[in-house]
């Protein structure tokens, strides 16, 4: 069976100048990820979101945002985020921090189902990361985004390696939340499933879990990848534990759904 080739690319620091670039690919390599759909009232609120995201990590001394550069054309084809973190970072603040960010305070204490989603994640998220990661240092891996067109073509993988060969050079473990889509990409870096939250996305969609939309089951994969010393350490053992989807109290669901441009 042929498959694609690898595309020559440079590994760079992203910066200012890239954040138009970096919003575009995100959202292009999220138009068909129905959580991202879901956890947005509209595209416009996601781009606002993306902004001040991109904006918080690029002055945050203990965050990278690595961009993968087409060598030919200088077009960015994807990036990676991801925070380095010490034994004494509180994970509950800055859980709160990223919870907030990209929402207007005059509505961020509104009932809205399309953000409901989100703390669902999120309470989950830092539960689990807590359990395994307190008084450890380990880089968090945060956003992986590669261009559609340019999918297939070693660019995530080229990514995911510059964090993996950080965390070798400074004796750290990796630490990520997987998408569906990424879990092979992780799991070819030497990553593990240390456990799952499963969420039945009818509950977040338009009309419900009688709706019919055929949204299905949605699988976030917690993993962890061993620091290169790991013959000595005595970590937590990797046990695989499923867990129940949430049941969340929701509000009415919209009259329809928004879709990302294609």
């Amino acid at each position: 069976m042929h498959r694609p080739s690898s595309t020559a690319i440079s590994l760079l620091p992203a910066s200012v100048e890239d954040i138009a670039s970096l919003i575009r690919v995100h959202m292009a390599a999220f138009a068909d990820d129905n959580p991202a759909r879901l956890m947005f009232k509209n595209k416009d609120e996601y781009e606002m979101m993306l902004l001040d995201m991109i904006k918080a990590q690029l002055f945050d001394p203990k965050v990278a945002i690595i961009k993968a550069v087409n060598k030919h054309t200088g077009n960015i084809l994807g990036w990676q985020a991801c925070h380095f973190l010490g034994k004494d970072d509180d994970l509950d603040s800055k859980a709160a921090a990223v919870e907030v960010e990209g929402v207007n305070p005059e509505t961020k204490n509104e009932e809205e189902h399309v953000r409901t989603l989100h703390s669902v994640i999120k309470k989950d998220s830092v539960r689990v990361q807590k359990d395994w990661m307190a008084n450890r240092k380990y880089i968090h891996f945060g956003t992986l985004v590669v261009d559609p067109d340019a999918q297939g073509h070693g660019v995530a993988t080229a990514l995911v390696r510059w964090v993996t060969e950080k965390a070798d050079e400074r004796d750290m473990y990796c630490w990520l939340q997987s998408s569906q889509a990424a879990h092979s990409i992780y799991l070819k870096a030497g990553f593990k499933d240390v456990g799952s939250f499963e969420v039945d996305l009818r509950e977040f969609a338009p009309g419900g879990m009688e709706g019919g939309w055929g949204w299905g089951m949605y699988n976030f994969r917690y993993m962890l990848r061993l620091r290169a010393d790991a013959e000595a350490d005595n970590g937590p053992s990797f046990v695989f534990h499923p867990q129940q989807p949430p049941k969340v109290a929701l509000g009415k669901p919209p009259s329809k759904l928004w879709s990302l441009p294609k």
